[in-house]
């Protein structure tokens, strides 16, 4: 019989299939950030104010021969590179310290604060009061007295001065004036007028201005000592002896604040004088004798005021609208 052919082997079976790959691991996350230093750093230097720029730990370990050091972290701050630029500029100052393995830690320069405004310019000090005596009396034969003379009734008599302090009117501004005497009369000093008179103001129409017009002001008294008249005075001088000698500040019987208003104790020099008339009546004698003792005038300053803001601007006016344009003109026919 022929030969039989070998049997045919059955096939293999298929191999399993390959197992799922793994699934991929999550990126390498950076570390973190180096935390503030710990709390056994001793607190910063009270001038470095500016919020922490960089730290540094376990620099102990840069070195194989030694330990960090202050310098090291000095020069972290201020030191440069080998091209000359700054490592951390706008670093404002360091921290050292040998804690965590040694550490360092610099400072951003702290903010700077605005600058302040400076301060407004003070007003200058007002200058003291000045006081102006008069000088004594020439008579007409050129002799000195230190009194000017009254004599009987219908007199008149009068004491000078020269009204002028130096002080700048661009500067200060009279607030107040004040004028004194001393003055004797036998008939009585109810039998003066005082009479104050100004020469070469800007003004001329404020000429004088009465201290005493009323003819019976001091009665019976033959003195007044170092009686004063001033713009802001509330009482008059009584008509009786009984304030004698009437030391003190009287109210006039003129307007004095218009010597102030006219530019009296200012760059001006005019010639200030206090008149004396004696009264004309009958019951004075020819032989009542009199003197003018002293008289002065006191000049108190101030700085003039700032000046007004100048008022807010109005709003112009809207401005009307354009013209409606003419109507079309009708075709011809």
């Amino acid at each position: 019989p022929p030969p039989q052919a070998p049997p045919v082997p059955p096939p293999s079976p298929s191999p399993p299939p390959a197992p799922p790959a793994p699934p991929l691991s999550p990126p390498t996350m950076p570390p973190p950030p180096k935390s503030p230093p710990q709390p056994n750093m001793p607190p910063p230097p009270s001038h470095c104010r500016g919020p922490i720029m960089k730290s540094w730990e376990g620099m102990n370990t840069w070195w194989s021969d030694r330990d960090a050091r202050e310098s090291d972290c000095s020069f972290l701050c201020v030191g440069n590179h080998n091209n000359g630029t700054r490592r951390n500029p706008g670093c404002q100052c360091f921290q050292f310290s040998t804690a965590n393995g040694g550490s360092c830690v610099i400072y951003h320069q702290a903010p700077s604060s605005p600058p302040s405004l400076p301060a407004p310019p003070l007003s200058p000090p007002p200058p003291p009061c000045v006081t102006i005596v008069a000088p004594p009396v020439r008579d007409q034969w050129g002799t000195d007295h230190n009194q000017a003379n009254i004599s009987g009734k219908g007199d008149w008599s009068r004491s000078d001065i020269q009204a002028y302090t130096g002080y700048d009117a661009a500067q200060f501004r009279v607030v107040s004036i004040r004028y004194c005497a001393s003055i004797t009369f036998s008939a009585g000093i109810g039998k003066l007028r005082l009479k104050v008179k100004a020469e070469g103001l800007a003004d001329a129409s404020v000429d004088g201005q009465w201290l005493v017009r009323s003819p019976r002001r001091g009665g019976s008294a033959t003195t007044l000592t170092d009686a004063c008249w001033e713009a802001g005075a509330t009482a008059l001088m009584p008509e009786t002896a009984d304030g004698a000698p009437f030391t003190g500040t009287w109210r006039a019987d003129g307007d004095l604040s218009a010597f102030i208003d006219a530019g009296l104790g200012t760059d001006l020099h005019p010639t200030v004088s206090l008149s004396v008339n004696t009264d004309s009546d009958d019951d004075v004698s020819d032989s009542a004798f009199g003197m003018i003792d002293s008289f002065s005038a006191t000049f108190c300053y101030a700085p003039h005021p700032p000046p007004s803001p100048p008022p807010p601007s109005s709003p112009l006016p809207p401005s009307p609208p354009p013209p409606a344009p003419p109507p079309p003109s009708s075709p011809p026919p």
